[in-house]
């Protein structure tokens, strides 16, 4: 549901076309209600690529340049579809603003939202911080991803670290001393927790505007914000790939970590929820299978269906499309067929699929809070350092549970409670709810 799209200027909301025929998203859901299809919206307010600007009003980026995001030298992070500036998630104006939106999107769908229409769900926000804001890509440290406005920097960053604390790094260079490996620890726990508290606030607009309908992210860090957490599998090309191929192609790690890994990480972080992938590409079928041999249950193929052309003031590009299974046409691609026969067989397992077990007498107790020492590791502080590369550790030992045909859990140790551990110890099956 763009943003931009739908609020074209500042207060001028439209849901039923009165601007733009294309704006009638009551239409829509009431054609999907009739259609017996159920539906799961994305309102934003930020969606990344997929639309321009992640689908921020330019307007609202003209208007407010105080809520611009900052790099560390100072310049703008922008949008790389676009060009346009990326916004500040936590700065008052911006909050405002999206909470309008959020309200006025509600207003305009709370009406069929499950049981009573075909709303079943809803996703919040989509990859904070996006691949606008990878570091890598203008020449930065990768963890340097902070967003350095200055409310970030002059305000949430002081009342986080204390008024006495040093500014946030802007240069990371190997720490030599266990006070510097703390400030730098200081500054990933902050950027974690910045973005944690961003999606939080949109979660918090919804549930305000009156959604009772189940709430997802796609990006595990994301999991205590949200409540329930799903995944995107989007594997890197790999020279000799383990499986797959024409660009779909994983790794015999790659089908290990969205395998195996991620799918009951998944089900450790969403107990009370089915255990999603949020996206992922069918032009490969083995690749797109893969997820279910570990324990996913609900799939969303991304895209399934093209356009042509794209809407030139929300347009998400051809390339984001040209692997959907329906041309715009309505013809099919041949890769139609690794949908509709896995999806032809999941129906027709049915009670089965959703009642199957995966039962297992080991789990892999993982943290995401050493990693952040393993990252700044250095040969001064090489020994009180050592062991903290938990995430590769773990991954591991998941591929030789694999090889030796030993299932595993996984259990984040980070929020695990002593309730939580019990069914492990007990060698319960890890039932699908």
């Amino acid at each position: 549901m763009p943003w931009c799209w739908h609020e074209p200027q500042p207060g001028v909301f439209d849901f039923t076309g009165a601007t733009d025929p294309q704006r009638n998203l009551l239409r829509f859901v009431r054609l999907c209600d009739s259609l017996g299809l159920r539906l799961i919206l994305k309102p934003g307010p930020f969606v990344d690529a997929e639309l321009l600007g992640g689908g921020i009003p330019l307007w609202l980026l003209q208007n407010c340049p105080e809520i611009h995001a900052r790099r560390t030298d100072g310049d703008l992070w922008r949008h790389f579809d676009s060009n346009a500036p990326r916004a500040c998630y936590l700065h008052p104006v911006y909050l405002a603003a999206a909470r309008r939106w959020i309200d006025a999107f509600s207003i305009a769908m709370l009406p069929f939202q499950h049981p009573s229409g075909p709303i079943i769900a809803l996703q919040a926000d989509n990859e904070i911080p996006g691949d606008g804001m990878l570091p890598a890509d203008v020449g930065l440290d990768p963890r340097l991803r902070l967003d350095y406005n200055v409310h970030v920097v002059e305000y949430l960053w002081r009342k986080f670290a204390g008024e006495g604390a040093l500014a946030p790094p802007r240069a990371l260079t190997p720490p030599s001393t266990v006070a510097d490996l703390e400030r730098y620890l200081m500054l990933e726990t902050f950027t974690d927790q910045w973005y944690a508290q961003a999606l939080a606030a949109v979660v918090d607009m919804l549930h305000a505007a009156g959604w009772q309908a189940p709430i997802f992210h796609d990006l595990s860090a994301m999991a205590r914000a949200a409540g329930w957490l799903g995944f995107n599998v989007y594997a890197e090309d790999v020279a000799a790939p383990f499986v797959g191929g024409e660009g779909y192609s994983l790794s015999f790690e790659e089908y290990v970590h969205y395998g195996f890994w991620r799918p009951r990480l998944v089900a450790a972080l969403s107990r009370d929820y089915p255990v999603l992938v949020a996206e992922i590409s069918a032009a490969q079928d083995f690749y797109l299978a893969t997820p279910l041999m570990g324990g996913a249950q609900a799939i969303n193929v991304y895209v399934a269906a093209q356009a042509h052309p794209d809407n030139p003031m929300i347009g998400a590009l051809p390339r984001w499309a040209m692997e959907a299974p329906l041309q715009p046409n309505s013809s099919v691609r041949r890769w139609f067929w690794h949908a509709k026969t896995l999806f032809t067989l999941l129906s027709a397992a049915g009670p089965d699929f959703t009642a199957a077990a995966c039962p297992a007498s080991v789990a892999i107790g993982y943290s995401h809070l050493p990693e952040r020492v393993a990252q700044h590791t250095s040969e001064t502080l090489h020994t009180i350092t050592a062991g903290c590369d938990t995430g590769r550790r773990a991954q591991a030992l998941a591929q030789r549970l694999l090889r030796a045909s030993i299932a595993f859990h996984v259990v984040d140790v980070d929020i695990a409670t002593q309730e939580d551990l019990k069914p492990i110890r007990c060698s319960s099956s890890l039932r699908r709810r």
